[in-house]
């Protein structure tokens, strides 16, 4: 089946994940569209993903490079960064929408916003799909025991947010998919469907919905999915992180993680990291709060080029930062994480096939 020409907008490092991997979608991904207040340099690919080559072409002119395409992906964007910008990305949805373009939303919108696309797309005929956590078909009941999982069940967690988790969960699933397994996933991003794969299940953050009937149900979730593909290995990404930073950014505290940890043993477990200094003694604790915490041995890392920013961690005002390294800097960084791993380290550049084999070795217990 032929790809899908597309956009991808606006495009900026919270988007990377999706042209690394858009080879997985049914899209082809041929411009992605930065703002204009972007300095000249940013329109090389390399300036935000260097790591990764592909024949992405970056543009700053949204109306010329959605002529040649037939849908529009709408990118999740900081808009921090330009605090008017948004206004300005809506308006350019809603041009292209009256030029007949479909539109993939991977953007958290209200629902009056959300409302307001989706009549736009009825009055131009043209479809507008908001992808975000769901249940799909799966409803929640009351449950009384956990069922055994028997596939091989592959877990990523990442210390914080802002570790590329689920770029590394895509890593994982292509590594799978070449090597001839048949895979059934579950996603930390809301827009995992993109993939072709399931997001985590929102009844997970429902508040009238008991903790002790998530474990119950999200453990039935896995079952189920499990009885209808039937795969021979399972990948889980888990929302959120292992732990709070320290006592201003505390994300959620783990709680995801917990519950999840709760309903299923996990065979295989990677952890996320960013390539902050990192020492033996922090590698161990992180070891320890997910062995005795969340019954999760780590199995090995997988390290990002994203950094979280050292000034706006000590701050007490600043929000938390994070700065991209290049590919240089980033190797050395990784080598210093080596030195104090006493397990297998992996980033996006490594070999699939021996990332497989490790694994396969892993859940032969054959690892040293």
């Amino acid at each position: 089946m032929s790809k899908i020409n597309s956009v991808l907008y606006p495009f900026s490092h919270e988007a990377v994940c999706i042209s690394r991997y858009f080879a997985l979608t049914d899209y082809k991904i041929t411009t992605a569209i930065i703002p204009e207040k972007l300095p000249v340099h940013c329109l090389n690919m390399s300036y935000f993903d260097d790591l990764n080559n592909n024949d992405i072409t970056i543009s700053y002119d949204f109306v010329s490079s959605i002529n040649y395409c037939d849908t529009v992906i709408w990118a999740p964007y900081n808009y921090k960064d330009i605090g008017k910008y948004f206004k300005e990305v809506t308006e350019h949805i809603s041009f292209a929408i009256s030029s007949g373009k479909n539109i993939i939303c991977l953007e958290s919108l209200s629902r009056d916003i959300l409302e307001e696309f989706v009549a736009l797309s009825k009055l131009y005929q043209v479809s507008f799909t908001y992808l975000n956590f769901n249940n799909g078909n799966y409803n929640v009941t009351d449950l009384l025991e956990l069922k055994k999982i028997n596939t091989p069940v592959i877990t990523v967690v990442g210390i914080s947010e802002n570790v590329d988790k689920f770029s590394t969960q895509l890593y994982v699933r292509d590594a799978f998919l070449q090597a001839g397994y048949k895979v059934s996933q579950i996603g930390s991003k809301p827009y995992s469907e993109l993939f072709g794969i399931r997001p985590y299940p929102s009844f997970m953050f429902e508040p009238n919905i008991s903790e002790k009937q998530k474990i119950l149900n999200f453990n039935n979730y896995i079952h189920e999915l499990e009885i209808n593909e039937n795969p021979e290995v399972i990948i889980i990404g888990i929302p959120g992180e292992i732990m709070r930073i320290n006592n201003r950014f505390l994300f959620n505290f783990g709680i995801t993680l917990f519950l999840s940890s709760c309903a299923y043993d996990s065979d295989f477990t990677v952890l996320c990291m960013g390539c902050n200094k990192i020492n033996a003694d922090f590698l161990s604790q992180c070891k320890k709060i997910l062995y005795y915490k969340y019954s999760m041995p780590v199995d090995c890392c997988f390290i990002s080029n994203i950094r979280l920013n050292e000034d706006s961690l000590k701050s007490n005002y600043a929000d938390l930062e994070v700065d991209i390294l290049p590919k240089l800097l980033f190797g050395n960084e990784k080598e210093s994480v080596k030195q104090y791993a006493d397990l297998a380290v992996f980033d996006i550049n490594d070999s699939k096939d021996s990332f497989i084999e490790y694994i396969q070795k892993a859940l032969r217990q054959e690892v040293l």
